[in-house]
């Protein structure tokens, strides 16, 4: 079995279960989806909804948990990896943005800088609250703009 964390609008087509945040509002479920107002075509695979707490399923149920772009909107990323440890049987996949990409854009739903360190094979992360990241608001808001438009218009 197949767990797939946060799966936004595009499932992982070998995912067999999805864990998806309850959202507070329509508005919130679009922002951290990055302004994507499709939903996910789940194709009758069964999907768990959660507070953003302890995950509802057992021990080592899964085989592999696939989890993208999901890590750096959490408030605890300890505790995630420690839910993902938990129902995975220490087999998945992790993708996060690089910092590269935090420092131009800085997306304001992006909790968190994740790194991971291959020479200690750890994972590190730190809130984005604690840096003077905000104090770059304008040149982040110019440099968003050019994700906005297409390559021809940018040029």
């Amino acid at each position: 079995m197949v767990l797939e964390i946060g799966p936004g609008a595009t499932p992982h087509p070998r995912s067999n279960v999805f864990l998806e945040l309850e959202f507070d509002s329509t508005e919130t479920k679009i922002k951290q989806r990055g302004g994507g107002l499709q939903d996910a075509n789940f194709h009758g695979r069964k999907i768990f909804y959660y507070d953003g707490s302890t995950f509802p399923f057992s021990d080592n149920q899964f085989d592999y948990v696939i989890c993208s772009h999901v890590i750096e909107h959490i408030d605890s990323p300890s505790y995630f990896m420690t839910e993902i440890f938990r129902v995975g049987k220490g087999r998945g996949y992790i993708e996060y943005p690089l910092i590269t990409y935090e420092y131009l854009y800085n997306f304001n739903v992006h909790l968190n800088f994740i790194k991971f360190d291959f020479e200690k094979n750890t994972l590190f992360f730190m809130p984005k609250s604690e840096t003077f990241l905000a104090n770059f608001f304008e040149v982040n808001k110019l440099l968003y703009k050019t994700l906005e438009c297409g390559w021809d218009d940018l040029c």
